[in-house]
Formats: C-alpha cells, sequence, structure tokens
C-alpha cells in the first residue's frame, strides 16, 4: 500500500498539480466582465479551466524532460521525478501524450472547440519555449507571461467576454515580475551551487533583475490604481470606490518584494503563494472587497 501511495505522488508530482491554480486566470474575464453570476457562461468557462490542468500537465512533463540534466544539479528541482530517476523519459512521454489526449479530446466531448485553436497555441509556444526560447534572456519571461495571457484569452473564447486592456496589461506586467523573481532565485542558486541552471541566467545580472523587479512593481501598483480610476471602469463597475482594493494589491506586491530582498531565494512564485499566510489574506480580501463593489 505504501508502494501505490509514493507511485501515485510521483505521478501527481509529475503533472505539477500544484501549478494548475494558474488556470484561475481563465475565469478573469467572466469576474471583471461582471458576468460570473451567469451560469450559462460560467460552465464552459470552468470546463476550459479543467481542461486546461492535463494541458499545462503535458507541458511541466515536457520542460521536465528537456531540463532533466540541468535539474539534477539544482537543489530543489534535483528531487523532481525524472531528474531523480523515479521516472523514465519514456513514461513522462506517455503521461505528456494521455494528458494532451484528454485535453483535446475534452474539448470536443464538451463542445468547445473554439478554444482547441488557442489550446494548440499555448502547446506551439511551450514546445518553442522548452526547446529555444528559454535560453534567450528576456525573450524567456516574454514568454512566461505570455502563458498567462493566453490563458485569458481560452476563458474569453470559452465565454464571449472581451478581455479589457487593463486586465491584459495587469496581467502581463504582474506575470513578468514573478518571471523575473525566478530568473533572480535562478541566478541565487547558480551562485549557490555553481552549476548554470538555465542558460539565459549567465546574460543576466544581479543588479539589473533586481532594478527591473523594482520598476515593475511600482508600475504594476500605478496601473492597477490608474484601471480603479479609469472612467469607463468606474462606470461599468457602478462604484467610485474602486480605487481601496489598491491597498491589498500593494500590500501584495510590497509583501513579495520583501521576500526577494530580505530572505533572498524566493524560489517558485506559486509555491510562495501557497504557504505565505499574509499575501493570501491579502489576496481574500482584495477578491472579496472587488466582488463587493462590483456585484454588491
Amino acid at each position: 500500500m505504501e508502494n501505490k501511495k509514493r507511485s501515485l505522488a510521483t505521478w501527481l508530482r509529475l503533472m505539477r498539480c500544484s501549478q494548475w491554480i494558474k488556470n484561475i486566470f481563465v475565469f478573469f474575464p467572466l469576474f471583471f466582465g461582471h458576468q460570473i453570476d451567469d451560469l450559462a457562461l460560467t460552465i464552459p468557462c470552468l470546463y476550459t479551466a479543467l481542461l486546461f490542468c492535463p494541458l499545462s500537465s503535458a507541458m511541466y512533463c515536457l520542460n521536465d524532460i528537456m531540463d532533466r540534466k540541468t535539474d539534477r544539479f539544482h537543489p530543489v528541482k534535483r528531487f523532481r521525478p525524472i531528474a531523480s530517476g523515479l521516472v523514465s523519459v519514456t513514461e513522462a512521454f506517455t503521461v505528456m501524450a494521455i494528458c494532451l489526449i484528454v485535453a483535446f479530446a475534452g474539448c470536443l466531448l464538451v463542445d468547445l472547440s473554439e478554444v482547441l485553436p488557442v489550446f494548440v497555441i499555448y502547446v506551439a509556444l511551450n514546445v518553442l519555449y522548452s526547446t529555444l526560447l528559454k535560453k534567450i534572456a528576456i525573450v524567456d519571461i516574454l514568454v512566461l507571461s505570455l502563458f498567462y495571457i493566453i490563458r485569458l484569452i481560452a476563458g474569453s473564447v470559452a465565454t464571449g467576454i472581451e478581455n479589457s486592456s487593463w486586465i491584459i496589461l495587469m496581467t502581463f506586467l504582474l506575470t513578468l515580475l514573478l518571471g523575473l523573481g525566478k530568473r533572480r532565485d535562478d541566478m541565487l542558486k547558480t551562485t549557490k551551487t555553481g552549476h548554470v541552471l538555465r542558460s539565459a541566467t549567465s546574460h543576466y545580472s544581479m543588479p539589473y533583475v533586481t532594478a527591473c523587479m523594482m520598476i515593475l512593481s511600482g508600475v504594476t501598483i500605478v496601473c492597477y490604481i490608474m484601471y480603479t480610476l479609469s472612467e469607463e471602469i468606474v462606470n461599468r463597475v457602478g462604484s467610485r470606490y474602486l480605487y481601496t482594493t489598491g491597498v491589498f494589491v500593494l500590500a501584495s506586491i510590497l509583501r513579495y518584494m520583501w521576500h526577494v530582498l530580505r530572505n533572498q531565494e524566493i524560489g517558485d512564485p506559486t509555491y510562495l503563494l501557497l504557504h505565505d499566510h499574509v499575501i493570501q489574506v491579502c489576496i481574500m480580501c482584495w477578491l472579496c472587497s472587488f466582488a463587493i463593489l462590483l456585484y454588491g
């Protein structure tokens, strides 16, 4: 029984189920479009988010296959199933294929054929990223941000709700900040282990990455405040107090930067989100306050 449990945990780690939280971006068009209470739109959006889980897992398998040699020198990633030898490359490709079949077949089964092109673009961009783009400085983090934009587009296509330029811009800026945080962490671990964990990191410098993160954190906060003060958004929401939610955005970003500059090695931002209670409280307060103003 213990071996079976360990085996199941291994496969779940290979699929990186903890990363599925990123698929919440699929709901953004519905939430910010003031239509999350429309069941006819919520159901296809929910299906799209669920199908993005095996789709993204397939791409994580591909990424781990491509990075298995460098991951073995990483203090954390060396414990991943492929890098540690628990799962063979052949087995990983098999899981990847199964996940892709589930994702694409699922679109057809739940009548979401219009989302298929978005899935194809996501897979194609991931293949390019894993094989080439991740080796190019700046391009690598830009592509990481595009993965989140694609989730927004998938949610928009599934519901027919157009993404506002504000949502796309803020998502891009925020995920770019998180992407730089990951690269900064890679650089710190490279210095600590003596092994280049990502080829692109050799083209970055710590002062440059830190400066970019400081700039992006400020720009993201200003962008959000401008969004809440926009006449278009104020008229759509029906409240001039939307700007008050900015305090939670400010607190979340400041807390993240506190981890970056004080604790140095922050690792995966998703892990930080799942384990830092202050950020969790800030996000919940922002979500509740925004929802009250938007739907109250």
